[in-house]
């Protein structure tokens, strides 16, 4: 699958297609480059300057490699906050959401639990503004006098040891999965979760400082791999919310408020890092995560 993010054009697309994608760049030539034929030397050379006619067919029509400016008043995706935000934060990023998504409250998606009684008080300040609201737990969150449940969420994401003790403590319960960045293994897991009626789950990296190091190759390979399932599964109707996103739980772990950072510019999946990209290989993780939702949300529309 391919998409444009600015065009918003999305197509299934066979393998020396996808592959030629990634090799070019702006500005397209009328014939194909020298570089793109030897990048695609084990393909037959009429393949290839078929698939570069087409793709360039594409460009000119305005649907691959559009070049229009970042729109800045696009949606938001979903407002990430740490639970150690203020509520004044939130207020702030809800109407900036208000004022950016047709009058639709945006979901909030809360990336820690590390103070709750502050996480608890966001989510009924979220809750009262008419926003969906999703936590990642990444502490107990029960009265130890009373063990009720503290939080007032519409999806809450435990790790993989509470899902049972939390499986009804919110309408929508999913699993966390923790990962090694260099050897994720999420594919499997999330298959097995799945079939086992499970259908919320998120991830995140056991050592969040491996998410800086530029070493995410298999990640990210491992995503696109996910991608595929889910997106077969959604077309089966047996559909799985996966929501890789807790890349920014390290960000909220040092405290870092997305609503008090310059906000990226350049990407147009806005918020889903954020707004507090830490590096060019995180960027690309985030990227691709998006780009799998965006997939999936086209296709399972009736319209596309």
């Amino acid at each position: 699958m391919v998409l444009d993010e600015a065009s918003g054009y999305t197509a299934a697309v066979d393998e020396i297609t996808y592959k030629m994608l990634a090799y070019l760049t702006l500005p397209l030539p009328k014939d194909c480059p020298s570089a793109i034929r030897y990048d695609m030397a084990k393909y037959d050379s009429e393949l290839v300057e078929k698939t570069y006619a087409a793709i360039l067919s594409k460009h000119k029509a305005g649907c691959l490699y559009t070049d229009s400016a970042f729109d800045e008043n696009r949606p938001l995706t979903h407002c990430a906050l740490p639970s150690a935000a203020s509520t004044d934060t939130l207020e702030r990023a809800l109407k900036e959401g208000d004022n950016n998504s047709d009058g639709r409250c945006v979901p909030v998606l809360f990336s820690d639990t590390d103070d709750v009684l502050q996480a608890q008080k966001l989510c009924l300040a979220a809750k009262e503004r008419g926003a969906q609201v999703t936590v990642l737990m990444t502490k107990e969150c029960r009265d130890p006098d009373t063990a009720e449940f503290l939080l007032t969420c519409d999806r809450l994401l435990v790790p993989e040891t509470l899902y049972e003790a939390y499986r009804n403590a919110a309408p929508a319960v999913g699993v966390r999965l923790a990962y090694d960045v260099k050897a994720p293994n999420l594919l499997a897991r999330v298959n097995a979760y799945a079939d086992a009626g499970v259908t919320l789950m998120d991830a995140y990296p056991s050592d969040p400082d491996a998410c800086i190091q530029g070493e995410q190759t298999a990640l990210i390979k491992e995503l696109g791999k996910v991608a595929k399932e889910l997106f077969l599964r959604a077309k089966e109707g047996r559909g799985v919310a996966f929501l890789p996103f807790s890349m920014q739980y390290r960000g909220a772990k040092l405290g870092v408020d997305a609503f008090t950072n310059t906000r990226c510019k350049t990407c147009s999946h806005r918020m889903h890092c954020g707004g507090y990209p830490r590096s060019e290989a995180d960027c690309e993780v985030r990227r691709a995560c998006a780009d799998a939702e965006i997939l999936l949300a086209l296709n399972a529309d009736p319209k596309n």
